[in-house]
């Protein structure tokens, strides 16, 4: 199967085959760098929220409902330092590497080094300050061996995403999708063995020492397979980073702000409702997140299709709502019909507290479904501002409105929060979808 991730040739050669052997153009257009990307983006993308899915459920079956809520919280906490330390420089290393300005090996070690320098320094400042932004993790620096794996773990989260890109630009998104699969695969026997070893900590033990693992191996094992003359070392290379920061940071940015709700939110619960109602909250999330994941692929493969074919655009913007909505609605039909039949994989208490929180989110799948299409577009036209715009409204309003929600609604109300949020933007970005066709390219 090795050949499934050798790299993706660019152009293909005019086709000379007889009339009957034509249909294999078929076959021809698949295998380009365009589909072949944007299919192990998806299995990337899906693969890792099945296995989160099981992963989480393991968890609540192997661990208290308190000890699921603090790892919820300290993974979320993991997770935005971890997208604040990379700084976008992977969004760089896509942009920039192929115009061979600089040596691979410098644009690739440049980036880890100087991510693998900030998330250390995010980490224990993070940790610091535990007492002042999140008390009720302060668990995790009176220990100084979890305080240590907590910071390796977050360098870990940033890492990983650079080894991603670092693949991905180099047309091996394949071996993008075995680093998913194997740090995901591997928390799950961990989350299991740890559960006896680590009663209060094992969720993020095992979380975090199946990032380390999947990272050694696309580091020292992916990445030099595919990248001429790289080995793993220190370097900053200056000229490039002062080159390509500016577009790494505005990258990372829309990237933050997209992803805040879903990584402050259960901090916000944690520090309002307590960490037994977190783990509730952070199942329903979760649960409802993995379907994202759907709308979310269809966009990666809409800013591949759309930068191949600018001209395009609106054609692919009209195919990937088809193909997002036509597999999102009847996945919302059934979630929210079954939604605590679906929880009952987590435990009683689970389908009890957390499926109204489900039946909401998912709801609110539908205008997140246009906003995530509509943001696709945008990449393609590099309308970085009207990105960045529009996550913030989401992130804004998700946080703000929770705020007044959560004391009154409990769980539902940060829910609800998310759903409205997703609800105003989406009727800003249907009249852009659907006023006229060339909208989203001239809105």
């Amino acid at each position: 199967m090795a050949h499934m991730f050798n790299k993706i040739h660019p152009d293909a050669a005019a086709d000379t085959r007889p009339a009957n052997l034509q249909p294999y153009r078929f076959f021809d257009k698949i295998r380009s760098p365009l589909y072949i990307n944007a299919i192990f983006l998806m299995i990337a993308g899906g693969a890792g929220a099945a296995l989160s899915f099981v992963f989480w459920i393991l968890a609540a079956r192997f661990f208290p409902p308190a000890a699921v809520g603090l790892a919820g919280a300290a993974i979320s906490a993991m997770s935005l330092l971890g997208t604040i330390s990379h700084l976008g420089l992977g969004f760089g290393i896509i942009r920039f590497l192929p115009q061979k300005a600089y040596p691979t090996k410098s644009i690739i070690n440049s980036s880890i080094s100087l991510t693998f320098i900030v998330s250390i320094l995010t980490g224990v400042i993070f940790l610091l300050g535990l007492g002042l932004w999140s008390p009720e993790l302060v668990f995790l620096r009176q220990n100084l061996l979890l305080a240590v794996a907590f910071t390796a773990f977050t360098a870990a989260t940033a890492l990983n995403s650079i080894a991603d890109d670092s693949l991905i630009a180099q047309r091996h998104s394949g071996y993008s999708t075995l680093r998913v699969i194997t740090a995901s695969g591997l928390r799950l026997i961990l989350v299991v063995i740890l559960a006896s070893l680590f009663p209060e900590n094992g969720i993020i033990l095992a979380w975090g020492v199946a990032l380390i693992a999947a990272l050694l191996v696309a580091i020292f094992g992916f990445i030099p397979r595919v990248s001429e003359g790289f080995r793993p070392g220190f370097e900053l290379c200056t000229p490039y980073i002062k080159s390509s920061f500016g577009f790494s940071l505005g990258n990372n940015l829309s990237q933050f702000l997209g992803s805040a709700p879903a990584l402050l939110l259960p901090l916000l619960v944690l520090g309002i409702l307590g960490a037994e109602s977190n783990a509730y909250f952070y199942i329903g999330w979760s649960t409802a997140a993995a379907l994202t994941t759907i709308p979310a692929s269809v966009s990666t493969s809409l800013f591949s299709e759309g930068s191949h074919d600018e001209n395009g655009l609106s054609t692919h913007i009209k195919k990937s709502l088809k193909l997002s909505l036509g597999l999102i609605l009847p996945l919302v039909i059934i979630f929210f019909l079954l939604a605590d039949k679906i929880l009952l994989f987590f435990g009683q208490e689970y389908a009890l507290s957390s499926a109204g929180l489900l039946r909401i989110m998912i709801i609110g799948l539908l205008p997140q479904t246009l906003n995530v299409i509509y943001m696709g577009s945008l990449k393609v036209k590099k309308r970085l501002k009207g990105l960045i715009t529009l996550n913030c409204l989401i992130a804004g309003l998700s946080l703000i409105l929770s705020f007044g929600l959560i004391p009154s609604m409990g769980i539902n109300g940060a829910g609800l929060a998310w759903v409205i949020a997703q609800s105003v933007c989406a009727v800003y970005v249907s009249s852009r979808l659907f006023a006229k066709r060339s909208a989203p390219l001239n809105g």
